[in-house]
């Protein structure tokens, strides 16, 4: 019986040269989901970077897309796991974090803008706080799209990611873990 050899994951292989080199997967997974602005909350812009969570909150409304003059749910609208905000400390959305923004929307009081999300996999240059070192599993912080490795109530916060560099000018790469499972 042969043993079955994984070629593709973490660990080392060799070059034409003999050279010894890493032999890191590329495991890139992203989604499209909505993100929206809350009804007479201002506009929102989500930058390339910052960490987003799905919206479970039932009260947050936009304008209406079948009758304007009206609001309606985001969750309602588009339905749990479409739906996604900046990641905080607030409001329990620590518990649901997802990926990070691959784009950035500006998005106008009650509307809606479609966002691409990266879910796993190595993303370059995520919102992180000042501080942050090679290593550490990151999670929402107390600014909204940050990432921060030394929140307050880290037992009751989901891992989003770990870093795999130390921060510079509050970025750094990170390993995105699909905490809620979104990738295919």
């Amino acid at each position: 019986m042969s043993k079955v050899q994984r070629i593709d994951g973490v660990g080392t292989r060799r070059d034409s040269s003999g050279n010894e080199l890493a032999n890191l997967p590329e495991r890139e997974q992203s989604i499209r989901l909505f993100a929206y602005a809350h009804k007479t909350g201002g506009a929102v812009t989500i930058t390339a970077g910052d960490a987003l969570a799905l919206e479970y909150r039932s009260a947050k409304n936009i304008t209406d897309p079948d009758n304007p003059s009206s609001s309606k749910g985001a969750v309602a609208h588009f339905g749990f796991s479409n739906v996604v905000v900046p990641l905080i400390t607030t409001d329990e959305l620590e518990k649901f974090p997802c990926g990070i923004a691959k784009e950035t929307v500006t998005i106008a009081d009650g509307d809606f803008a479609i966002i691409d999300i990266q879910v796993a996999g190595k993303f370059e240059n995520a919102n992180v706080a000042s501080g942050l070192a090679v290593g550490k599993k990151v999670f929402a912080s107390g600014t909204a799209g940050r990432l921060d490795a030394t929140a307050a109530d880290i037992d009751e916060q989901t891992c989003l990611a770990v870093a795999l560099e130390a921060e510079s000018s509050n970025k750094a790469d990170v390993y995105l873990l699909d905490p809620m499972n979104l990738a295919e």
